[in-house]
């Protein structure tokens, strides 16, 4: 009785402080609901310039931590479970460092080698933010494998490209799918490494509302954070349901 008491008292207070601190995006998405604002915001010749060019950067971003996934695969099947959590392990220690190292970090190896600030730096710096976390979606993929399908397809006289091509690959198909999810919206997102790295006229849609908010917050730009609030709780839902097929 008293641990229950205990978890209604806990659970009262996360819902009384999520929703202190999300009352300002309540109060967003009633002040939103115009027609003639959305119309504004889709009007608004910037904002749609930045909308389009994040849409195609987090696209793209996508598609090579994809190419970058499948690559690893190729490389991890096959692999003990052991070394297949070392390689997960070592992915996962720029996800402890802040994004403000690793934008500044980037910034300077462009100016080094010099690659212009523009579209091509912001493809390889969100490439590589969403690197590592495409590395643990697709080895937690990995370690679900029967490494006795493995062998029994060496048996059947399969090649290494083989039981890639058709076991590895269509059973890691889920992770993929979550990958690129989880990499469109860490892209879509993403501000402080894009401040670093973009370079004249190639602001992103964070960049771009954050620029235009200092000025105040008009309703247009209500309005299009309505959108975004509603494309990203439809990718979450998504990239849930996604996982919960990866891991059951």
């Amino acid at each position: 009785m008293k641990r229950n008491t205990l978890y209604q008292i806990f659970l009262a207070i996360s819902f009384i402080t999520y929703l202190i601190i999300y009352a300002p995006i309540l109060n967003i998405v009633a002040q939103s609901l115009d027609l003639e604002n959305f119309k504004k915001a889709f009007l608004h010749a910037e904002l749609m310039h930045s909308l389009v060019l994040s849409f195609n950067i987090s696209f793209t971003t996508s598609l090579l931590s994809i190419l970058f996934s499948i690559l690893i695969c190729y490389g991890l099947q096959e692999q003990s479970l052991q070394k297949i959590k070392n390689f997960r392990n070592i992915f996962m220690i720029p996800l402890m460092f802040p994004e403000i190292i690793m934008g500044i970090s980037l910034l300077i190896w462009f100016l080094i080698i010099k690659i212009d600030l523009g579209y091509l730096s912001l493809i390889i710096s969100h490439t590589m933010l969403t690197l590592p976390y495409a590395v643990v979606i697709l080895t937690l993929g990995l370690e679900g494998f029967d490494e006795k399908i493995y062998e029994a397809a060496k048996d059947l006289g399969a090649t290494h490209n083989q039981i890639f091509r058709m076991i590895t690959l269509p059973m890691m198909i889920p992770s993929f799918a979550g990958i690129f999810v989880l990499s469109f919206v860490l892209s879509f997102d993403d501000f402080l490494i894009s401040y670093f790295v973009n370079g004249v006229g190639n602001d992103t849609l964070p960049i771009k509302l954050y620029s235009l908010m200092r000025f105040g917050i008009t309703p247009e730009l209500k309005a299009l954070s309505v959108l975004i609030l509603l494309f990203s709780l439809g990718v979450s839902f998504i990239l849930f349901q996604i996982q919960k097929r990866i891991f059951t």
